[in-house]
């Protein structure tokens, strides 16, 4: 192969890359290999290899492949550079949490073999057309069963309370042969969370004992208060 000195690459162009300046360098092999210092189109520095450049691997500083993808994910209408729908963004947080080990929540999902069906792993438009738009800000996606991976039987959008209900650690007590949380309880029977809480963990109260004692509890505070008028 022929030898090439670094000047001559000056002022050429490889993709979006233009060659401002070239050296020769030897790594620690010492083995000589040519060093170009570009100027993307979009304004950043890149240093790259000859041999990257003339290949067609090194054409932009990444902004080639960013927008690249970008168009790719942007056909559908949901993603611009400017803004993108926040179905969009619940499907990309899903999928990283399914997919991208360096994901902080991945070891709670694609860790432990929670994924997403091939129709939505592969097609964002699928997941919507099944979902449809999300019913409020509040509203999230959420599992129906927490031992299976995201698919149309087994998703909805739901509110932070009905996702708290569904929690893999929440305990369900039966209670007139129907199984409730503590939280679903306390609604029921409009009593104070923290009230029922604490008697049926900390006390060990059964069900009916400590809804009673709840309520007994608030009707006496409810009491004090209205003859502290």
């Amino acid at each position: 192969m022929n030898f090439i000195e670094p000047e001559s690459y000056v002022g050429k162009r490889y993709g979006r890359l233009l060659v401002v300046s070239a050296k020769r360098v030897k790594d620690s092999n010492g083995r000589g290999r040519t060093v170009l210092d570009c100027i993307c189109d979009c304004g950043s520095k890149k240093q790259v290899e000859s041999s990257s450049a003339k290949s067609g691997k090194s054409l932009s500083c990444r902004c080639l492949r960013i927008d690249l993808n970008l168009k790719t994910f942007t056909t559908h209408g949901e993603a611009s550079k400017s803004a993108r729908s926040d179905e969009y963004q619940i499907y990309m947080a899903m999928k990283n949490r399914c997919y991208l080990k360096s994901n902080k929540h991945y070891h709670l999902y694609g860790g432990r073999g929670i994924g997403m069906s091939d129709e939505w792993k592969n097609d964002f438009m699928c997941f919507l057309s099944d979902m449809g738009r999300r019913p409020s800000p509040a509203h999230s996606i959420d599992r129906i069963d927490n031992e299976k991976g995201y698919s149309k039987e087994n998703c909805r959008w739901a509110t932070p309370k009905e996702q708290a209900n569904n929690k893999r650690s929440t305990v369900r007590i039966e209670h007139y042969g129907m199984m409730m949380t503590i939280s679903e309880m306390a609604s029921m029977y409009a009593i104070p969370f923290k009230h029922l809480e604490y008697r049926i963990k900390k006390k060990k109260m059964g069900v009916a004992d400590a809804v009673f004692s709840a309520a007994q509890s608030l009707n006496k505070s409810l009491l004090q208060m209205a003859e502290g008028e």
